[in-house]
């Protein structure tokens, strides 16, 4: 039987080694002296488990688990990975790597991979204990405020204005809600739960804020969504959160900020010069 015209060598249990071994040390490096290894050859090319893995941990993502790839999923990534370097290898033979739109692709996805290694290198420095009790004393201090509200959305103040003045009559504002609103908190009587002040839309925020308990907004209050009528059931002040409850939420924002000030002293210290058109 004549060989193929190109000379592959992977297995299905070959990517399994891969995605256990390769993926490894894609994100740690290398393990041994002796590098990666070699475990394919296409058209004359080594492909070895680095390179593999390295693929392999693009296409899944980097926070997916290899061992939840079947079979079937090893030998498809296998399969597009032989397609896409037999293309490339094809492309290079045709002289494409030469082409400018290609040259300046390359280099800004150079550019894109050294400047992701060097932000997932600040980012992989845990934070100190003492910034992550810090940043709880910060959060602890800052007492979460909801509200347990009702709403009636219309589509004009006027109509907003026709509630309001039914609600003064003495109208059920349940009923109201389910007979005219939009929203689909209609069903339920407008009831929207208890929403955290930080999260609602200023109009309603600054209006609920007007509220007594118990009472409803005697003017329209507008959204990009409608008109809308309001009544203030509750308030009520959440107690801060567990300390174990939020440190991974912490220490992921405090990885950020840690990247956020290390861009912001690169610009400092950098010449950036803007050239518009005259």
């Amino acid at each position: 039987m004549p060989m193929p015209h190109h000379s592959v060598l992977l297995t299905a249990a070959v990517a399994g080694l891969l995605l256990a071994q390769g993926q490894g040390q894609a994100e740690s490096g290398p393990a041994g002296a002796a590098g990666p290894k070699v475990i394919a050859v296409i058209n004359g090319q080594n492909v070895t488990n680095a390179d593999f893995g390295t693929f392999v941990s693009t296409r899944i993502g980097q926070n997916a688990s290899s061992a939840n790839l079947n079979p079937q999923q090893l030998n498809a990534l296998q399969d597009e990975y032989i397609n896409r370097e037999l293309v490339y290898q094809d492309a290079v033979a045709k002289g494409l790597d030469k082409n400018p739109e290609v040259i300046i692709a390359i280099e800004n996805q150079r550019h894109n991979i050294i400047a992701g290694y060097a932000l997932r290198q600040i980012a992989s420095v845990p934070p100190s204990d003492k910034a992550l009790q810090d940043a709880y004393k910060t959060l602890a201090s800052k007492p979460v405020k909801e509200y347990r509200a009702s709403h009636i959305m219309v589509k004009t103040a006027g109509e907003a204005q026709d509630l309001i003045d039914r609600l003064k009559r003495g109208d059920d504002f349940a009923q109201l809600a389910r007979e005219k609103s939009l929203d689909p908190t209609a069903q339920n009587g407008g009831e929207l739960g208890w929403l955290p002040v930080d999260q609602i839309a200023q109009p309603i925020r600054d209006a609920l804020g007007t509220l007594k308990t118990g009472s409803f907004s005697t003017a329209p209050v507008q959204t990009q969504f409608g008109w809308h009528v309001l009544k203030l059931s509750e308030t009520r002040i959440l107690p801060p959160p567990d300390f174990d409850a939020v440190k991974d939420d912490l220490s992921h924002q405090l990885r950020n900020q840690n990247i956020g000030k290390y861009i912001a002293q690169l610009r400092q210290h950098s010449k950036i010069e803007i050239k518009n058109d005259e």
